[in-house]
C-alpha cells in the first residue's frame, strides 16, 4: 500500500494522543503582584499515579477556582499568585466530574509575600499532597539549591552541584533544604544505584532553584525549577523543555517558554481571590526553551539525484537543534487493517520506509509522539519550529542530511493533508508529523496533527 492512502486515515490513529506537560525551569524576571498576595505552585511528581486533574479553590470565594486539565507526571505550574488566605488544592482523575470526590486534597494557608509548592508525591498507593514553603532570599553572592526526590526507580539517590553535596542517599519523595552555592556554571549529578544523570547549569547570583529528580526510561532526569531570584518568585514559565530543562548551552540559543504550560495557562486559570488582576495569561507568541543540542557533526550528504535511487543509506538518528531533539530512528511500516504505524515509545521517532529515504528524490516522512501519559515525546515542542530552522538526518554511513524547515502547520486529522505530506517533489524533502490541536478528554486523542515541511541543502546550495 502506498503511504498517501495510509495517511488518508491518519486521523483514526493515536499519534501521542494523552496529553502531558514537562517540568519548567524558569528564567524570566519576576512579575509583580499586589499587596497582600503570596504564591502557589502545583506538581504532580508521583510515577506510577496517571494523569489527574488539579483543582485549587479559595476559601475566601467558593466562586473562584483555578482548573489545570490533565497533568501528567513531572508538570510543575509557574506561581500562581494568590491573595492571602486559605485554599483547597485538589487532584481527581484526568476528565473526571469536577463535582466527583477528589483522589487527594489538601489545605493551603497563603502568607502575604510567602510562597508555595504544593506537590502530589509518593506511590500511588500512598499518594499524598506535600505542601513545601520556598525560600525567596539568597545570601548575598551566592544561590540556593534544593533537591525534591521523586525516582521511584532509584530507592537512594545521591545529588551533587558541583564539588558541594546537596543529598545523600535521598529516598523516594523526599526533599532537602535549601543550600547556599556559589553562583556561576556548575554540573549537577544525581546518581541512584543503577541509573544516574548530569545537567549543566548557570547559576546567577542571588536566585533560588528547585532540583527535581525524576524517572526517565532507562536513565534520571533532573529538572532545574529557579523558584526566585532578586527577591521575588518566578511568576511565569520560560525555559526547558520536558525533556530536559537544562538551560541552553548555546549562548546564541533562542530562549522562549515551554509549550505545556502555554496550554496549561491559555485559558484554564481562573481569577483567584474573585479579584481583578489574578487571572493568568500565557502571551501571544510566547515559545518555549529547550537544552540545547547542537548540530551533529560529519561529511555533508550532496544534493540528492534520481540516479541514486535505493542506493542511499538508511537513516539512523535525527537532529532539530532548534527545539531540542536529537533521537534514533525507528523503521516504521503500514499495519494489517491500513493505518500508519507509530513509535512504540514517546521517546523515540519513527521514519516510514514506504517513503522516500533521507537525500533521496521524493519527501522523507517521520513520526513522533507529542507526549504520553507519562512524559513529554519527542515532537513535544515540534509546532514551534520556525521556517528557517534546520533538521539533520544521520545515515548509516555517518553521512548528515540537512533539511531547512519551510513551514509548520496544524491541520484537523479530518482534513489530513496526505497529498501534501506524500506528493512526488524533484528533490529531497522532509516532512515531520506529530499530533496537535485541542485534545479530546472524551477519546484521549488529540484532534489535530501538526506537520513540519523542509527541503534539503547543502553547503549554501538548495535542492530545489
Amino acid at each position: 500500500m502506498r503511504l498517501t492512502s495510509a495517511l488518508s486515515t491518519v486521523r483514526n490513529v493515536a499519534v501521542a494522543c494523552a496529553l502531558s506537560f514537562g517540568l519548567v525551569a524558569a528564567a524570566t524576571p519576576a512579575t509583580s503582584a499586589a499587596p497582600g498576595t503570596g504564591w502557589l505552585r502545583l506538581a504532580h511528581l508521583s510515577p506510577n499515579t496517571p494523569a489527574v486533574d488539579v483543582y485549587l479553590y479559595s476559601f475566601r470565594d467558593p466562586h473562584a477556582r483555578l482548573v489545570i486539565h490533565h497533568v501528567a507526571y513531572g508538570t510543575v505550574s509557574p506561581y500562581l499568585p494568590a491573595r492571602a488566605g486559605i485554599y483547597t488544592v485538589a487532584m481527581r482523575a484526568a476528565g473526571a466530574s469536577p463535582t466527583s470526590s477528589p483522589v487527594i486534597s489538601t489545605t493551603v494557608h497563603v502568607s502575604p509575600g510567602d510562597a508555595y509548592t504544593v506537590a502530589g508525591m509518593g506511590p500511588a498507593k500512598g499518594l499524598r499532597l506535600q505542601v513545601m514553603r520556598d525560600k525567596l532570599t539568597a545570601p548575598k553572592g551566592h544561590t540556593l539549591i534544593r533537591v525534591i526526590q521523586a525516582s521511584m526507580r532509584e530507592h537512594l539517590v545521591t545529588v551533587r552541584a558541583g564539588s558541594d553535596l546537596i543529598g545523600k542517599n535521598l529516598v523516594f519523595a523526599s526533599t532537602t533544604s535549601y543550600r547556599p552555592v556559589l553562583h556561576g556554571s556548575l554540573a549537577v549529578r544525581a546518581t541512584g544505584e543503577t541509573e544516574h544523570a548530569v545537567s549543566k547549569l548557570s547559576l546567577r547570583a542571588g536566585t533560588i532553584h528547585t532540583l527535581v529528580v525524576l524517572d526517565e526510561p532507562g536513565r534520571l532526569r533532573i529538572d532545574n525549577l529557579e523558584d526566585a531570584a532578586a527577591s521575588k518568585p518566578i511568576t511565569v514559565p520560560p525555559d526547558t523543555g520536558m525533556g530536559g530543562t537544562a538551560p541552553a548551552q548555546n549562548p546564541g540559543a533562542r530562549v522562549s517558554r515551554p509549550a505545556g504550560l502555554i496550554t496549561l495557562l491559555a485559558g484554564l486559570l481562573v481569577a483567584l481571590g474573585g479579584g481583578t488582576g489574578y487571572l493568568v495569561q500565557a502571551r501571544a507568541g510566547d515559545t518555549p526553551v529547550h537544552p540545547y543540542v547542537p548540530a551533529p557533526r560529519g561529511r555533508v550528504a550532496e544534493l540528492a539525484s534520481a540516479s541514486a535511487g535505493h542506493r542511499v543509506p538508511r537513516p539512523i538518528f535525527l537532529y532539530i537543534p532548534a527545539i531540542g531533539v536529537r533521537t534514533k530512528l525507528v523503521g516504521l511500516g503500514i499495519t494489517a487493517n491500513g493505518t500508519p504505524e507509530v513509535p512504540g515509545t514517546a521517546r523515540v521517532a519513527g521514519w516510514y520506509t514506504s517513503s522516500a529515504r533521507p537525500g533521496a528524490i521524493g519527501p522523507s516522512i517521520i513520526a513522533g509522539h507529542v507526549d504520553s501519559h507519562t512524559t513529554r515525546g519527542v515532537f513535544f515542542l515540534l509546532k514551534y519550529l520556525r521556517a528557517g530552522d534546520m533538521a539533520y538526518v544521520m545515515r548509516a554511513n555517518a553521512t548528515i542530511v540537512q533539511f531547512k524547515i519551510t513551514k509548520v502547520r496544524t491541520y484537523a486529522k479530518s482534513a489530513f493533508p496526505a497529498g501534501a505530506v506524500d506528493s512526488s517533489v524533484p528533490y529531497a524533502a522532509i516532512r515531520l508529523i506529530t499530533c496537535g490541536g485541542e485534545f479530546d478528554h472524551a477519546t484521549g486523542h488529540y484532534l489535530s496533527n501538526v506537520i513540519a515541511f523542509g527541503y534539503q541543502v547543502t553547503r549554501g546550495r538548495a535542492a530545489r
